[in-house]
């Protein structure tokens, strides 16, 4: 145990020199590590030199994967995956896999800052950003550092380049430091966005579905949440919500708008757009949120969502679903198009297409299960055009 530690201050010394950027600070080897962004993943066949792998001498083989289970949209569990394909393709055999809950063996790759494990504590896991990694070979450990799962990701690429590349099929000590560019999405949001009507709203929302078509150069945040407004006057208002504090904290390069479908709610005596205060109100408290973000990044893309529109409602009354959807149509939409136009920022017009979609809506109101897919595809179809030219 004693050698552990004084392994692990060693790291931990290692890593307060070096920073957690992409150096080329190999140790022992590190050079036959190439840059992360080349893929590993082909279809090789399996070669006999690979098929007898060690790391320190011990057979690749007697290796645990073990991933950080976490609620985020990018999984650990995915690159645990990807890994073990890999692992499967050139070497002929699978690795057991197993989440963090697990008591800690002896011969383990862990995948992000994996609970339980002592070689976490040579990372200060804050200072990581999307996308930044850190790939070390320690002993009986490979660890594929990161905060989010991007960047395990892409160090996962870097352990699979420098599998490929040993000479001797033997992985010795290495630390090899990157950090791939990751574009940060937040989807802002209602109950929509935070996936009411899923059995799952971690597997199963619009932005887990986005996460996944997207890709790892792409890290969606979820922060949405039921029955909230965008008028600040409202009993739940989206800027006094934990969600917005933790989509400021993201600090996005992308922020998806989808609210307004609360502030229509005819239930609600105090959600009385007889008042013209009301359209005051709502205006300047989707500022507040918007100007947020810009006041966090000024180059930060916003794009506001046209709420979707409300059909017969489980549990209302038809009376109900109709005023609720003339209201959307009123108030919501215009004011909505009428700030998008002040700022010069675009809009996903979700309405249109909800009316010609309604089975998507399985009470009426929101997507369930599998059609968040269908609703993320939407979402997808127009946002890729502004990642594009983001890019270009």
């Amino acid at each position: 145990m004693k050698k552990i530690q004084c392994i692990v201050i060693a790291i931990c010394l290692l890593l307060s020199l070096s920073g957690c950027v992409q150096d080329n600070n190999d140790v022992s080897g590190a050079e036959s590590v190439s840059s992360a962004a080349e893929s590993g993943t082909g279809s090789e066949s399996t070669d006999n030199r690979y098929s007898d792998i060690t790391v320190n001498g011990v057979s690749l083989s007697q290796f645990t994967i073990v991933y950080h289970e976490t609620t985020d949209c990018a999984k650990y569990y995915d690159v645990a995956a990807e890994l073990n394909d890999f692992i499967s393709s050139v070497c002929g055999y699978t690795l057991k896999v197993t989440g963090d809950s697990t008591t800690e063996t002896e011969y383990e790759i862990l995948i992000g800052f994996t609970a339980g494990r002592e070689l976490r504590n040579a990372f200060d896991r804050d200072s990581f950003e999307v996308g930044q990694y850190t790939l070390v070979v320690l002993g009986s450990k490979i660890m594929l550092a990161a905060n989010y799962a991007n960047g395990s990701h892409f160090a996962y690429l870097a352990l699979s380049r420098a599998i490929r590349s040993d000479t001797d099929g033997n992985l010795t000590d290495f630390t090899y430091n990157g950090k791939e560019k990751v574009t940060k999405i937040a989807c802002v949001g209602d109950s929509i966005t935070e996936a009411y009507n899923s059995d799952n709203r971690y597997t199963q929302s619009y932005p887990a579905y986005l996460q996944g078509l997207l890709g790892w150069n792409y890290c969606v945040l979820n922060a949405g949440i039921g029955g909230y407004s965008v008028c600040n006057t409202d009993v739940y208002a989206y800027a006094d919500s934990a969600e917005f504090r933790a989509a400021k904290a993201f600090n996005p390069d992308v922020v998806i708008f989808e609210l307004g479908t609360n502030d229509c709610n005819p239930v609600h005596d105090y959600k009385d757009w007889s008042d013209p205060e009301r359209e005051t109100v709502f205006k300047a408290s989707a500022k507040e949120i918007i100007d947020a973000f810009y006041g966090l990044n000024p180059d930060v893309t916003v794009l506001i969502c046209l709420p979707t529109s409300v059909f017969p409602v489980e549990g209302y009354s038809a009376e109900t679903a109709n005023d609720w959807a003339a209201q959307i149509e009123t108030y919501a939409l215009p004011l909505l198009n009428d700030i998008a136009a002040e700022y010069g920022i675009g809009t996903i017009d979700l309405h249109s297409w909800s009316l010609t979609h309604p089975e998507v809506f399985k009470d009426g109101l929101h997507p369930y299960n599998e059609s968040y897919l269908t609703y993320a595809e939407e979402v997808y179809r127009n946002l890729l055009p502004v990642l594009t030219a983001n890019n270009g």
